[in-house]
């Protein structure tokens, strides 16, 4: 076994993901209706090589990691990569098979782009201490300044591995790849590994007499009175009668009235969320987001978290509502394209 290290960088959602009050570990999003990016991590063998989790949000953050690289505990071959990333892979058959790395060397997964790299450690310590005598390097943009500027830009080869590789760097990836799964589940090697996923607790799911459920998946503990389509609904998720989810993705513990419709959008979670009924969210235009069309493209419409939406709300396609609701609730009124913070 080469002398090498697996360095995985925890990473909290900020400015690509919207409509977030809080900071959330990427780790712990919620994917695929009822699981987590790290009971993903989990099912691939990574834990059976050497590897380190840590965090690069500040400036002290790098000193301490460089102490570390210069430590006898980390081996000479590097490989680096975050949970922004989420990998489905055989690392043991990987790394067997890497050559020593002459330089920056890319990992692409199953043909997909990573955000794996392969290189010296001594690179790397060199790429670290760089980017702490830039000085003016904003704390918060150091993981983004090494992943997407410095290794993406300056890497020399590219080596391929068997396996899977999902990229979740901000909102619309993450929507777009909670929805991907049920593609996803027509490999059968993809099938094989999901398998594996283990389910935290939670009642069974229930599906009405009276309910339509086509082309979704529906997590556990989810009970459905109206019609999905398209959409991924995660577990705790109560969708009423004569209610329509189009092509969205519900995140946990939503409780979503009668009369509503809901399509092309990312409905995140929340103590207490509701959407009370008699609401539209979304449509099938294509809008951008006004104040953030590299994010909020192709019509998207996110709901933030812990938002209740009062009865007959009206919120066009490619908007964005968040913040908290304080006083008598009135609908929220949201035109295409739109940012509405609620206060």
């Amino acid at each position: 076994m080469k002398n090498f290290h697996i360095i995985l960088f925890n990473e909290i959602v900020r400015g690509y993901f919207l409509g977030y009050t809080r900071d959330v570990i990427i780790s712990e999003l919620p994917v695929w209706g009822n699981y987590r990016v790290t009971d993903i991590q989990e099912v691939s063998n990574m834990h059976t090589l050497p590897y380190t989790t840590l965090s690069l949000e500040n400036r002290e953050d790098v000193r301490q990691f460089i102490h570390l690289l210069t430590s006898h505990r980390i081996g000479e071959n590097i490989i680096v990569g975050r949970t922004g990333n989420i990998t489905l892979l055989d690392w043991p058959s990987l790394t067997d098979g890497l050559k020593s790395p002459k330089g920056i060397v890319k990992i692409q997964v199953g043909k997909a782009p990573s955000e794996l790299y392969y290189m010296k450690k001594r690179d790397l310590i060199c790429i670290l201490r760089d980017s702490i005598q830039r000085g003016k390097q904003a704390d918060s943009s150091l993981l983004h300044h090494l992943f997407d500027t410095t290794l993406f830009y300056n890497f020399e080869r590219i080596v391929d591995s068997a396996g899977f590789s999902f990229l979740i760097r901000n909102s619309y990836e993450y929507y777009k790849e909670n929805l991907k799964i049920i593609d996803y589940l027509i490999d059968t090697s993809f099938i094989e590994l999901y398998g594996m996923l283990k389910v935290s607790s939670f009642p069974n799911t229930i599906v009405s007499e009276d309910a339509v459920v086509k082309n979704s998946i529906l997590g556990h503990g989810t009970k459905v009175d109206g019609l999905v389509e398209d959409s991924v609904i995660f577990n705790g998720v109560y969708i009423e009668k004569n209610t329509v989810v189009k092509n969205s993705v519900i995140l946990p513990l939503n409780n979503i009235k009668e009369n509503v419709m809901i399509e092309n959008a990312l409905i995140l979670g929340g103590d207490n969320r509701v959407i009370e009924r008699d609401c539209i969210i979304g449509s099938n235009s294509m809008v951008p987001n006004e104040d953030f069309p590299g994010i909020l493209k192709k019509g998207l419409t996110i709901v933030g978290e812990g938002v209740t939406i009062p009865s007959h709300s009206l919120i066009g396609a490619g908007c964005l509502v968040h913040g908290k609701w304080d006083g008598i609730p009135s609908p929220v009124i949201a035109e295409d394209g739109k940012t509405v913070r609620v206060s």
